[in-house]
């Protein structure tokens, strides 16, 4: 590799003000930076991608997005492993599903994320408290959401300008100290829209006491800010 490709994975990498730290000192940021960077500039003619925008900040993701389709526009492999369906939508010309490790679907990319999507609509039909693909440490567990009107009544589907309340049901194990509650919304390529925070409507406590008890948390969204369609 010349002296200028290593300028070029250098300036690409966004590296510049570290370029003397030892690498083990690195972020995770900085070292996908630097990993994407390498990989790129050598030119291989298969680029393997394995959640690469999930770090960095969106003009890094934009950059990686760019050499990727650059990569594919030369006659170059490109394989993109990801979660991010708009990022797949708009990169990939073919798509392949899987399933704990298994082809479940090989074709077209948009009927890939269409069954990526109903994949995901049978999980989220499963009771939450019953629900598996958890992470954390199990203290504080949403047992249930409900989708109500002002008046507490529950509905089927919230519609655009309406007023409505997302009533939480959390399962407490033990006292939770600063909670934090937040409910994001995605678009089914998974992009995400917006988030409603706790800690910007200012918490009402410290802690919330419980030892195996159930609390109700209420989220009111006035005039949702959502078009149709399914998020």
């Amino acid at each position: 590799m010349d002296y200028f490709a290593i300028n070029e994975i250098v300036d690409f990498a966004e590296i510049e003000k570290f370029i003397d730290t030892p690498v083990k000192r690195y972020s995770n940021g900085m070292y996908v930076h630097l990993a994407f960077a390498v990989a790129a500039h050598l030119e291989p003619e298969i680029l393997l991608v394995d959640e690469v925008l999930a770090v960095g900040d969106a003009g890094f993701q934009k950059k990686c997005l760019g050499k990727m389709d650059d990569f594919a526009k030369h006659g170059r492999t490109v394989l993109f492993v990801s979660h991010n369906m708009g990022a797949v939508n708009a990169l990939c010309q073919r798509g392949v599903l899987l399933d704990e490790g298994k082809t479940e679907y090989c074709g077209d990319t948009e009927y890939s994320i269409l069954n990526y999507q109903s994949q995901l609509t049978r999980i989220s039909n499963v009771s939450l408290d019953e629900r598996k693909d958890r992470i954390g440490s199990g203290v504080a567990r949403l047992a249930d959401l409900t989708i109500e009107n002002l008046n507490g009544d529950v509905v089927d589907a919230a519609w655009s300008g309406g007023d409505f309340m997302f009533h939480l049901s959390i399962r407490l194990e033990d006292t939770v100290f600063d909670p934090i509650i937040l409910i994001s919304f995605y678009n089914v390529f998974g992009q995400k829209l917006f988030h409603c925070n706790s800690e910007v409507a200012g918490p009402d406590s410290s802690c919330i006491k419980g030892f195996n008890k159930m609390i109700d948390v209420y989220c009111i969204i006035p005039r949702l800010p959502l078009p149709s369609g399914e998020y």
